[in-house]
């Protein structure tokens, strides 16, 4: 009998002399350690495949220190190797050891069905009498009953996406290429390689082969002559690749570049230093005996998306080269190359220049039908589900006769997958679902129907604006940023929510089907998320999209035109009266203005048109025919000032993001607004101009307030309110016009509160309070209405609560409450109403309290304690909701201690740290949970010295202490920490001020020296909370 010992990097040593124990012992033993014992094969993953594939049981081995790299690697082979001796009809036997306290209880859900045994501790100095015992042991646990067949319940079938390290156990069919790759990789002495490069055609498997073939694999150890432990990094170059390449070192060395306090900001200004950065980093950071692997997928976004910033490109493609070039240095890089990008890689000249002489190409293949087979007979196995008779060949062959036959197959198989009925995939379900080849456009287009017209027209936006559509140029696609992509589809909630339906979200409303199909992708960032279209497939094989993408190319070629006329308007010196007018401006008024230039084209040319018109309606004295032109006209002045302005805040916008273009952006600002207030000129002084005039300062007071410069945005909002007012006293019953005064005055409260400025705020507030009540008032059906004059009564009553004018506050929030109340009765299953309700209440309790009225801010806490706990129960998972319960539960603590409740208090405070305890153990790297941890167990430390029950003071400020000690070295540099190590060293000083001097003495001491230090090194000066703590210590001291 023969066994394979999988076991982690990190046991290597145990793990070698278990396997030379066994083997002494009778028990034949292969592993990766004793490379002299395994069969013989031509290259270093030969045999560790085929000792794998005949061995006659599996032995793994775990201990604290290699649970997590083994579970991500081997245990995703370990499944596959199993489905695939259950096919042929093979025994599958495998046996865990556990070491170091591991226990069975925690094996992942795969192993635990089958055997495990214990190591004996001191195994290797027990001698062959302990060895063999051991293998008695594992041959008794080898003749026991093989467990159930393993059976996933998630979708074994990515889709479009492409599989990775995580779901690499439904990876099946590539089990040749995975090795073929493999094999290029490594090798002995001179010949010894460490770039990768994955190339072949678009929707061929590159992503999937890299991410959970290659990476599995390295994990697994098979890379001859390299480390056999490792730190992987992937990420996608997308625009910004520097920063790309930042964030994938940070997240892989997170562990130890911890102590260091490095961001990826950090990391991007080290980059940016020079062409050797990379290479010192991973050097500094990459633990002793580990290799750092680094995948980058795709490569050619590198110079594809990066096109803007071709200096980015230059230097990711230096920090490369020079990382590979070093001797021995820990990185390893695999990359994958569309082949029709190969003609580009010469704007990557270093890493070319590497490529044939440092890198081993691997040219990946369109899979064999045995191969494809495969890729749906084993993943469908693993999760217990069958294919009817004579489909997975049927699947085979419209896949082998279609273009882009591999990602087609794969979206189908998904979908088949999740419409199936019961335990089978069925030919009826297929044939539904339109086949391989129809499943794609099927399935994409009933996603866009269900979302209606109205948003069809803004998803058609987002997805147009997903893909480069160039004269001369194939298609292709594009990064946006997520604000970008909500930008793209009208913005606000409703722009939130389809972005995630169109990403793979589910509408609530309806059942998962075919409509739950993802054609967005959204990729976390450090940042700002990135959205993609999921694959480019779409581009070739989605009629509606081909459509779409055509009707684009026809825009551009207006606009093309549009520029042309332009560009000759302007050499002519932009003459207003000399524009052509009739059908060849009506063809370029069609058109999407690409420039500024061809937007004031269109205006003078608009303004021109309506002229005329408007001159030929006076000249035939028809009044009714004139008006209509004017509201044309005006029309058209409205376009314009609307173009103006989005063309302002889009560079605006842009410019804020550019180091040094501060006072461009200034001058473009200036400039922008004579323009406006030019092309305000032509409005003329009707109602509807005037209105265009102060709707035109209000947006330029917004972007005044996002840039910080408050003094200018409140000129502006003046400005527009002033208007406002007028247009409300020339039209009193006019809602539209009493709305817009409303805001500006919330909009003038938003400036005075961030001037610090209370009084004036909560006079502006009380002005839009007066308004919006009117108008809702007048429209009782409206409930945006509503809403909006909510958001303005808590405004009002935070400004009036922070004067202490604790009378008016109260009446505020009793509105607020009373306004939340009615909405949430109509909308009951709204789960943000009734957290806006228990908000309502929490303030109201605050308020009351403040007055000193103990019994009303009880029951108004009571109140929001009963609504933040249903929806902590409804939603256990939910971080935000279970930290809202144990808010409610801290207020209703204070304010028991307040009424002498001892007991009572300690119970609400008790739950509170319950709660704490269990998120900042869920999210241990969250600085604030850890914080907000310390403050609950400072809080029932206060309560039990109060109560005199000091030994349980002490232990709560102890651990109070020890938390906020930890906090202060994650953050050397911060002044907050510091501060809270004082409190917790201030109240232990006060509870042992009586019955231990030395420890008073101890904690004071401890105090007055962190305030020393702050003050030494500056981080004391503009601190209020410092002064006071300084007195209070101070105070100490004098005792």
């Amino acid at each position: 009998m023969t066994l394979f010992l999988s076991y982690a990097a990190e046991d290597r040593i145990l793990a070698t002399s278990v396997a030379r124990g066994l083997s002494a012992a009778g028990l034949g033993v292969w592993c990766e350690a004793l490379p002299e014992g395994l069969p013989a094969a031509l290259t270093w993953a030969r045999r560790l495949e085929t000792a794998v594939e005949h061995c006659d049981g599996y032995l793994v081995m775990l201990s604290e220190r290699g649970l997590e790299n083994w579970v991500r690697a081997d245990l995703d082979y370990v499944i596959r190797l199993r489905a695939r001796r259950e096919k042929d009809g093979r025994p599958f036997s495998l046996v865990t050891l556990l070491e170091g306290g591991f226990t069975p209880r925690r094996l992942p859900g795969f192993l635990s069905s089958y055997p495990a045994l214990t190591l004996p501790g001191g195994l290797e100095r027990s001698g062959p009498e302990g060895f063999m015992g051991l293998a008695k042991q594992i041959r008794s646990a080898l003749q026991s009953k093989a467990p159930p067949p393993h059976q996933e319940t998630t979708n074994p079938f990515p889709g479009l996406e492409p599989f990775d390290e995580y779901r690499g156990r439904f990876l099946f069919g590539r089990e040749l290429e995975i090795r073929e790759a493999v094999e290029r990789l490594g090798g002995p002495g001179d010949n010894h390689r460490r770039w990768l490069q994955i190339e072949g055609p678009s929707g061929i498997g590159k992503s999937s082969l890299a991410r959970a073939g290659v990476v599995p694999a390295v994990r697994r150890g098979w890379i001859e002559g390299a480390p056999k432990a490792w730190r992987v990094g992937l990420f996608r170059p997308g625009t910004d690749p520097i920063r790309g390449l930042a964030q994938a070192f940070v997240k892989a060395l997170r562990r130890e570049i911890g102590g260091a306090f490095m961001s990826p900001d950090e990391v991007v200004d080290d980059l940016w230093k020079g062409e050797g950065a990379l290479s010192s980093l991973l050097r500094k950071y990459t633990p002793a005996g580990h290799g750092f692997l680094l995948v980058v997928d795709p490569l050619e976004e590198a110079f594809m998306l990066a096109e803007s910033d071709r200096s980015a490109a230059r230097r990711f493609d230096g920090l490369l080269a020079n990382a590979l070039r070093e001797k021995d240095g820990p990185l390893y890089l695999v990359t994958t190359l569309r082949s029709d990008c190969a003609a580009r890689f010469s704007e990557l000249p270093e890493l070319e220049y590497l490529l044939n002489g440092k890198a081993a190409r691997y040219h990946l293949k369109m899979m064999s039908a045995s191969g494809l087979l495969s890729a749906i007979e084993g993943p469908a196995s693993l999760t217990g589900i069958r294919c009817a008779p004579q489909l997975p060949e049927r699947l085979v062959n419209e896949a082998l006769s279609t273009d882009d036959g591999l990602p087609l197959l794969a979206h189908a198989l998904r979908l088949l997958w999740t419409v199936r009925t019961g335990s089978i995939l069925a030919h009826e379900t297929h044939d539904r679902l339109g086949g391989v080849g129809g499943a794609l456009g099927r399935s994409a287009d009933a996603m866009i129907d269900s979302l209606g017209k109205e948003n069809r027209e803004r998803a058609t936006r987002l997805f147009l604006s997903l893909v480069s559509i160039r004269k001369g140029a194939e298609d292709s696609l594009r990064t946006l940023k997520r604000g970008e992509a909500l930008d793209a589809l009208g913005g606000g909630p409703e722009a939130e929510q389809m972005l995630l339906r169109l990403s793979g979200g589910r509408d609530p409303d309806k059942p998962e089907s075919e409509l739950s199909a993802r054609i967005a992708l959204i990729t976390a960032s450090e940042t700002e998320d990135r959205v993609d279209l999921v694959h480019d497939v779409l581009l070739r094989q989605w009629k509606t999209f081909r459509a779409w993408i055509d009707k684009r190319r026809k825009a551009l070629d207006r606009s093309e035109d549009l520029e042309a006329a332009a560009q000759a308007w302007e050499a002519a010196g932009a003459p207003k009266e000399d524009i052509s007018t009739g059908p060849v401006f009506a063809y370029l008024r069609t058109a999407e203005p690409q420039s500024e230039r061809a937007r004031a084209y269109l205006a003078a040319g608009a303004a021109l048109e309506a002229k005329r018109e408007t001159e030929k309606a006076f000249e035939s004295q028809d009044r009714a025919e004139f008006d209509r032109k004017k509201t044309v006209y005006e029309t058209h002045v409205r376009d314009a000032i609307e173009a103006a302005e989005r063309l302002l805040f889009d560079v605006d916008r842009e410019l804020g993001q550019v180091p040094g273009a501060e006072p461009a952006r200034e001058h473009l600002s200036q400039t922008a607004a004579q323009i406006l207030d030019r092309l305000l000129l032509c409005a003329g002084d009707s109602k509807s101009g005037q209105r265009m005039r102060m709707l035109s300062h209000s947006r330029r007071g917004d972007l005044a307030l996002a840039r910080n410069d408050f003094g200018r945005a409140r000129r502006e909002y003046d400005t527009s309110m002033k208007i406002a007012r007028q247009l409300v006293e020339s039209a009193p019953s006019e809602m539209t016009y009493a709305f817009d005064l409303a805001v500006c005055a919330e909009k003038l409260g938003d400036i005075y509160q961030a001037l610090g400025d209370l009084g004036k705020a909560l006079s502006s507030y009380s002005s839009a309070i007066e308004i919006s009540e009117a108008v809702a008032g007048a429209e009782p059906q409206n409930a945006q209405l509503k809403r909006d004059l909510l958001v303005v009564y808590n405004k009002a009553g935070s400004t009036a609560h922070a004067q202490n004018n604790l009378g008016l506050a109260r009446a505020y929030f009793e509105k607020a409450a009373a306004a939340t109340e009615a909405i949430a009765r109509e909308e009951p299953k709204n789960a943000q109403l009734r957290r806006d309700l228990s908000v309502a209440y929490q303030m109201l309790g605050t308020v009351t309290r403040a007055q000193g009225n103990m019994v009303e801010a009880r029951a108004y806490l009571e109140k929001d304690l009963a609504i933040t706990k249903s929806l902590a129960q409804a939603d256990p998972r939910n971080p935000q909701l279970q930290r809202d319960l144990s808010i409610s539960y801290e207020m209703l603590g204070e304010v028991a201690k307040a009424a002498g409740n001892i007991v009572e208090a300690r119970a609400y405070f008790e739950k509170d740290l319950v709660i704490m305890r269990g998120l900042a153990q869920a999210d241990p790297q969250n600085a604030q949970l850890q914080r907000d941890l310390s403050m609950s167990y400072e809080m029932l430390g206060d309560m039990l010295q109060a109560s005199g029950s000091i030994a349980e003071a002490r232990a709560c400020f102890e651990k109070s202490l020890e938390i906020r000690k930890a906090l202060a070295e994650a953050d050397p540099y911060g002044a907050q920490p510091l501060l809270d190590m004082v409190h917790a060293h201030g109240r232990l000083a006060d509870v042992a001020r009586i019955t231990n001097p030395a420890q008073f003495a101890l904690h004071r001491d401890a105090a007055a020296q962190i305030l020393a230090m702050m003050e030494a090194d500056g981080r004391a000066s503009t601190s209020g909370e410092f002064a006071e703590l300084r007195t209070w210590v101070a105070a100490m001291g004098a005792e």
